[in-house]
């Protein structure tokens, strides 16, 4: 779309309707008696109205279905934004491939390239629009469990080089691409899961950021925050990393969406007071999407308002 038709189409959206493109939720929500209630998503609550302005679906596939949702979203939207479709496509789609972690101990640009390829192509018929992808995260800790996620491993330029050749892979079947986690989510302290990380930040640049660097010169499409905390704050309300570091000094001017309720966990890591609190954080560090939760939905138009 061209920017003056962006600029107009925002001039004509409400402070909700602005508000609902930032938050991302599950299809099942729009299937009455098809609904799929899991973790935090038992506790999220939508009108009618609000259900019909929000931006984007996690892990939503199938023609049929994708359509199914599409039509029953355009057919009640005010200014008709259609839905944005996302997933979390690893290690293949309906073609099964090894787990990122064994492509990547083949030194083949070449096969990388081709399993991404082919993965984005059948995703992309089933309806998925964009793919949290690719898992760029440096890790040298066998103890993490999501060691076999990262295709680069513990080698920081076959990192940088094959998150180039899956952006192009799925940028050739015009599906967007999300770089993650952001940053140093490999460096959990134990291997264990949503911990701290500690480490200087000279070694966060040098190791951590480059395959990030090599996916913003690659045109990603949208950059995923870490669980984890760096320097005692969690990534995703860190405004130097975020802001300064990403957006001002690497001129990155895409998406930051959260991972999956990530805003509201920044409480749980006692760096948020509550979810207005942990809103008016994670957009200050310029974080666009909300993912599974109603952080942004029912705190953003007050901290506005207050402005």
């Amino acid at each position: 779309m061209k920017q003056y038709k962006v600029l107009e189409l925002l001039s004509k959206m409400t402070l909700d309707e602005k508000i609902g493109q930032l938050v991302q939720t599950r299809g099942e929500l729009f299937l009455d008696g098809e609904r799929i209630i899991t973790g935090p998503q038992d506790n999220l609550s939508y009108t009618d109205e609000q259900l019909y302005q929000v931006g984007s679906i996690l892990n939503m596939a199938g023609s049929k279905s994708v359509k199914k949702v599409q039509d029953m979203y355009l057919a009640k939207s005010r200014l008709k934004i259609p839905l944005l479709f996302t997933g979390d496509v690893i290690n293949g789609f309906k073609t099964i491939f090894p787990i990122p972690l064994l492509q990547g101990c083949s030194w083949d640009l070449d096969l990388i390239y081709n399993c991404a390829f082919i993965s984005s192509k059948e995703a992309g018929y089933a309806g998925i629009q964009a793919n949290f992808s690719p898992m760029v995260d440096l890790v040298r800790d066998s103890r993490w469990g999501r060691v076999l996620e990262s295709t680069g491993g513990e080698d920081v330029l076959l990192s940088s080089l094959y998150a180039k050749k899956i952006i192009e892979a799925y940028h050739s079947n015009n599906m967007a691409a999300c770089a993650k986690h952001y940053i140093a989510y490999g460096a959990v302290e134990g291997g264990k899961e949503y911990n701290f990380v500690d480490m200087s930040k000279r070694e966060l640049l040098e190791y951590y950021l480059p395959s990030f660097k090599a996916c913003i010169d690659s045109n990603v499409d949208m950059i995923m925050p870490a669980f984890s905390t760096f320097e005692d704050i969690p990534c995703t309300v860190n405004y130097w990393l975020l802001k300064t570091l990403l957006r001002d000094n690497f001129n990155y001017d895409g998406v930051i969406i959260s991972d999956y309720s990530a805003i509201l966990e920044t409480i749980a890591h006692g760096y948020s007071v509550d979810k207005k609190d942990a809103s008016l954080k994670a957009f200050n560090a310029t974080v666009d999407i909300d993912m599974m939760t109603d952080c942004y939905l029912y705190n953003l138009k007050d901290l506005v308002n207050l402005r």
